[in-house]
């Protein structure tokens, strides 16, 4: 998987995968078989809006590692071969 780090309200999360879709697209990376996947870390019944981390991700089988010219995605772990 690979992903994009999103701080902030998880209601715009949506930002994060315009990026990172945007950047697979444009790399001609994006694949019909690849899944959107938003993974997040903390209770919103707890942490403040501002702080709530979350990864906007996308499935795929590339081990390698993709960023863009501001370095905001990273591949977050190995898909399986």
């Amino acid at each position: 998987m690979i992903g994009v780090p999103h701080t902030g309200s998880y209601m715009q999360i949506g930002k994060a995968f315009e990026t990172l879709f945007g950047a697979l697209h444009a790399r001609g990376l994006a694949k019909p078989e690849m899944r959107m996947i938003g993974v997040y870390f903390d209770d919103p019944d707890i942490v403040p809006a501002e702080k709530l981390r979350s990864i906007a991700c996308a499935t795929g089988g590339s081990r390698a590692t993709v960023r863009t010219a501001d370095d905001r995605w990273r591949r977050i772990c190995r898909s399986a071969p």
